[in-house]
């Protein structure tokens, strides 16, 4: 697990990065989980690399 702050338009955001998942199904379906939460997520392929818009 990897906890991120970022600064965006001057507004701060808590970025958690978890996994590994063995399959993309699993990792989907615990981020639709959490959508049903009001949690904003995506799933991506974590590179160690800041995402970048």
């Amino acid at each position: 697990m990897n906890v991120e702050t970022v600064s965006v338009n001057n507004t701060t955001f808590y970025r958690l990065k978890l996994g590994a998942y063995s399959n993309s199904a699993d990792a989907k379906n615990d981020c639709l989980a959490l959508i049903k939460q009001q949690v904003a997520c995506f799933v991506s392929y974590y590179v160690q690399q800041p995402y970048k818009q």
